[in-house]
Formats: C-alpha cells, structure tokens, sequence
C-alpha cells in the first residue's frame, strides 16, 4: 500500500497518517456500538477505550498535516492550490 496523496498529487506521509489515525478512532467509537452480540454463539466482547487516548491520538496527527500543509503554502508564495479555492469559495 502507498501513501495517500495530497492535492498536488504527490505522495504525502501525514496526510495518510492523518487518515489512519481517523479511521482508528472512528472505529474505536462505532464498534462498541455491537458490544454483546452473539454470532454463532460467540458473545462479541469489545470495550470502549478511553476517551484520552482517542484524543491523544488525534491530537498527536491531525496538527502534523495543518503545520505541514501550512509549510506547504508558504512555500508556494501563499497561493491556494485548487483544493482549497473549491473548499473555500473563492
């Protein structure tokens, strides 16, 4: 599997990071949901972990994309790519 890839169309390392870590607490916070289930006589058994951790892993990710998508920026004379005129509107 490679890496996601920004909207310059170059590979970018936190923005996958950023995904995956997304994903992990996304599940973490839906699969509880079937805590109790019984498939074929197996009582599915999943705990909600802590809330700290979920926000600890978030908030170790997602500031590594904004500070390097703000880097980005900067290194290119402070012109929005596509991406972000779509986003905002202009």
């Amino acid at each position: 599997m490679g890496w996601i890839k920004d909207s310059a169309g170059n590979p970018s390392a936190t923005l996958t990071l950023m995904f995956a870590g997304f994903v992990i607490v996304s599940l973490c916070v839906v699969l509880p949901m079937f805590n109790g289930m019984v498939i074929d006589g197996y009582t599915l058994v999943i705990q909600k972990p802590d809330n700290t951790l979920l926000i600890a892993l978030l908030a170790a990710v997602f500031p590594s994309y904004v500070v390097r998508r703000n880097n980005a920026d900067n290194n290119n004379n402070g012109t929005p790519d596509e991406e972000e005129v779509n986003v905002e509107g202009k």
